[in-house]
């Protein structure tokens, strides 16, 4: 995990280039979420890592030692594996990244009718919406 706060930390990495850094490397989720596969039956198990799974971990205070009780974020007696400078900086990264897509606007140029809600029929990720630039809409897995 500390490698993950300093590769983000210089600035010459993305949360997308993260996720797949981690899931190359065999690292998988501990989500445990049942999830229909290709056949449509559930399944639960370890998932691969997503922009908003490395996200999350990010922004996580427990890796600085700290722990989050009803709100407030309070000192954790456990070691940390980060220093609280390593976290503040990459804390004011991801808020100077953090630029919201269009498709999030209350009132969006175009219309995903599926957006959050398809997931890929292989893997159980959730597919993204996007528009070629000749303007044909479509939905594709992060990988």
């Amino acid at each position: 995990m500390a490698e993950m706060f300093s590769r983000y930390s210089k600035g010459t990495t993305t949360l997308a280039l993260l996720a797949g850094w981690l899931n190359d490397s065999g690292f998988r989720t501990r989500d445990r979420h049942k999830l229909p596969d290709a056949s449509g039956s559930l399944t639960s198990g370890p998932r691969l890592f997503t922009t908003a799974s490395v996200r999350g971990i990010l922004h996580n205070p427990f890796y600085a030692g700290n722990i989050t009780h009803r709100g407030k974020v309070l000192p954790g007696i456990h070691q940390p594996l980060i220093s609280q400078e390593l976290f503040d900086s990459v804390q004011v990264l991801l808020r100077n990244n953090s630029a919201r897509s269009e498709t999030l606007h209350p009132r969006p140029a175009r219309q995903y009718l599926l957006k959050g809600i398809i997931r890929c029929a292989h893997c159980g990720m959730p597919m993204w919406a996007q528009t070629y630039k000749s303007g044909r809409r479509y939905y594709r897995e992060h990988h």
